[in-house]
């Protein structure tokens, strides 16, 4: 049996626009000051993300840590952080955390800490605490799991303002330093990259093998993403890349071939999926952890605080690399991939974003260094890359913070989006304050109101997915389209980013998953 599908990116996308990286408006860097390493790393990084020296946040924390107790966790770290915010007017600004080296790694040896500062801590059990071994508390769901939008602390997702908070940390200073000009250098660079996923076949490491095909078949299924995806042979590692942006395997340990054989790009992320990849500075089964992945060359990893038992939920998806390859940060592809990662460490720079397309800004009324009197004028062009979208926002910075919003734009009420499957259109008008995600949403319903459709369809964020409702090869190749008219507004706001063309017979047999008492 097959299953055949089709995706569709309806609508614009609103980054950031700000000199170095696009986010650096949005980060902050936090150091502790009991540590030089993480001071002068701190600095660095900011630097060369162009991040303001106000967004730099000093805490103290006793550098022979490697747990804080909750308490410690709150007093000594997260009320800080909010403490700076405040004081320096950033509340509401900030959606990216970066702890910069000499930092504890987790709450009670149980919950890592960037997990912690994303959705808030936990305070779920650890293995075999209170013999209860194995453990997936049911209150650790994480809601931007697969939202595919950009993220916003104002948003509020897990109902708290966290951030994508990571550990920027490395096995000495000049590493971590390595990392984050990888991370810089990644910007907009739209390099012939590769996601790799391999095969363990293990039972038990290879829990999220079965997501692999899936996500070599998105790759398919939306055309003209600037990556490809490809499944490494049975029980082998990568080896001989010259192009790798990503990288998952089962493995609990990094062999030589991996280390030494491989060119991993500006931006790349690589991890395994094994017990303790992020409990640092060491763990007692002595298994390869984060730390070897930024020595390899990777500029992000992820791996778990603490025994976590084979729970999928607790590792990221491979389907990460899709959303990286449709522009997103590291942080948000990483956190958009874990849906339970209350243990997890997210390490590197999350800043990293090589295939995000922001529109070219233009300052049409001052050259550099113009020294002005009075009152002036000033003029501003934001045009959409050729593989990119408008802008959906434009903010006014002064002197590094934050001073006005000069324009924001928004579906239009009236705008009406249209998809055709087979000759048969649905269609749906975008109501009085929709958003882009309502308007896709509202689509999707009214395809699956419609019954007669051979289609299924559900919205991830900006993205329409229609899936063949039958499974038999009558629905290969039928043709797609997707289109946006201005309807009963005065303007268009909306259009149709990459789509496909038709709807893609499926690589892998259906399945569903069984459990057997």
């Amino acid at each position: 049996m097959q299953g055949l599908r089709s995706f569709l990116a309806l609508g614009f996308l609103a980054p950031s626009l700000a000199f170095g990286s696009a986010n650096a408006f949005r980060t902050l860097v936090v150091v502790n000051t009991n540590s030089a390493a993480s001071v002068e790393l701190g600095e660095y990084y900011a630097a060369q993300h162009g991040i303001p020296d106000h967004q730099i946040c000093s805490v103290g924390l006793a550098t022979n840590l490697t747990t804080l107790t909750s308490v410690q966790f709150r007093n000594g770290l997260r009320n800080p952080i909010y403490d700076h915010l405040a004081a320096e007017n950033l509340e509401g600004r900030i959606d990216f955390v970066v702890l910069c080296q000499d930092f504890p790694t987790r709450i009670d040896d149980v919950e890592g800490i960037p997990a912690a500062l994303f959705y808030g801590f936990q305070d779920a059990p650890g293995y075999n605490e209170g013999g209860i071994g194995c453990n997936l508390p049911e209150d650790t769901s994480n809601e931007y799991f697969r939202a595919e939008r950009a993220f916003r602390s104002a948003d509020a997702w897990n109902a708290t303002n966290g951030f994508v908070a990571f550990h920027l940390v490395a096995s000495n200073l000049p590493t971590a330093k390595l990392a984050a000009d990888r991370g810089a250098a990644a910007q907009s660079t739209f390099p012939a990259a590769s996601i790799n996923l391999h095969i363990y076949g293990s039972a038990g490491r290879g829990v999220r093998e079965a997501r692999f095909a899936h996500t070599q078949f998105s790759f398919t299924a939306l055309p003209g993403l600037p990556a490809t995806c490809r499944l490494g042979p049975y029980l082998s590692y990568l080896a001989g890349s010259t192009n790798a942006m990503g990288y998952h395997d089962g493995f609990a340990g990094i062999p030589a071939n991996v280390r030494t054989n491989n060119v991993w790009l500006p931006g790349a992320y690589a991890d395994h999926l094994t017990s303790l990849g992020g409990c640092l500075p060491t763990n007692v089964l002595k298994q390869s952890t984060v730390l070897d992945w930024m020595d390899i060359g990777a500029t992000a990893s992820y791996g778990t605080v603490a025994e976590p038992c084979n729970y999928l939920e607790k590792f990221p998806d491979p389907l990460m690399g899709f959303w990286y390859a449709r522009g997103f940060t590291v942080g948000e592809a990483y956190a958009m991939a874990v849906a339970a990662p209350y243990q997890g460490l997210f390490a590197g720079d999350p800043l990293a974003a090589p295939f995000a397309a922001g529109p070219v800004v233009t300052n049409l009324s001052l050259a550099p260094n113009d020294i002005l009197a009075g009152t002036a004028t000033v003029q501003v062009a934001a045009v959409a890359r050729t593989n990119g979208a408008p802008a959906g926002a434009l903010d006014l910075y002064v002197d590094g913070r934050f001073h006005a919003n000069l324009a924001a734009a928004a579906p239009l009420t009236g705008n009406a989006l249209s998809v055709v499957v087979a000759g048969r259109t649905n269609a749906a008008t975008v109501g009085s304050g929709d958003t882009l995600y309502a308007a896709v949403s509202n689509l999707a319903a009214a395809v699956n109101a419609d019954t007669g459709s051979v289609v299924s369809a559900r919205a991830y964020g900006d993205r329409l997915e229609l899936v063949y409702k039958h499974f038999n090869p009558a629905g290969n190749h039928l043709p797609v389209s997707a289109s946006a008219a201005t309807g009963t507004a005065a303007a268009l706001a909306l259009g149709v980013g990459l789509a496909g063309t038709n709807l893609y017979p499926s690589v892998y047999p259906a399945r569903k998953r069984l459990f057997l008492f």
